[in-house]
């Protein structure tokens, strides 16, 4: 683990460029007909419609997630996994989300994000709930997955929506 830290950090630190000159050039010829936040937390929390809206499905986005991350492995074990399954089973969420992204991220752009989110974090409660009544190691499997692309489906698309309202 040390390892691949230590050669991300010397391939971020060789590649990698600052972009603060690219920021600097978008502020210098965009402008945004959206008004500045006055107070960042009162507006996106209760004032902003859309962005109450998509702070607060984000934060239950991420009560899934951290409650996936530690209760996953527990469930696996209490269901008489190995420890080589629990690994692998715990591993296919935060891949297929990853690379599901690549594909959500750009959808994002094309459909309607209130109905990819809608999609999305019904897609995760759903296996959320069928998380208990899976008991195969193919069910967990598509629990894994289906986690995997709900997170895909929504965690992109809360970028872009609170980049489309600030």
């Amino acid at each position: 683990g040390l390892a691949v830290a230590i050669i991300g950090l010397c391939i971020t630190w060789i590649f990698v460029k600052d972009t603060s000159s690219f920021v600097q050039v978008e502020s210098e010829t965009t402008s945004s007909s959206i008004p500045r936040l006055n107070n960042v937390f009162i507006e996106t929390s209760f004032t902003n419609r859309n962005l109450s809206a998509v702070t607060q499905a984000g934060l239950v986005n991420n009560l899934n997630d951290g409650m996936v991350w530690g209760l996953l492995p527990i469930i696996l074990s209490q269901k008489h996994f190995s420890l080589i399954d629990i690994g692998i089973i715990s591993s296919i969420y935060p891949a297929v989300w990853g690379l599901s992204q690549i594909v959500t991220g750009k959808l994002a752009d094309h459909i309607s994000k209130k109905k990819l989110l809608f999609w999305g974090m019904l897609l995760q409660a759903v296996a959320i709930a069928y998380l208990m009544l899976a008991s195969n190691y193919f069910q967990m499997v598509l629990v894994s997955v289906f986690l995997g692309i709900g997170t895909a489906m929504v965690y992109p698309t809360f970028l872009a929506t609170i980049s489309d309202h600030t």
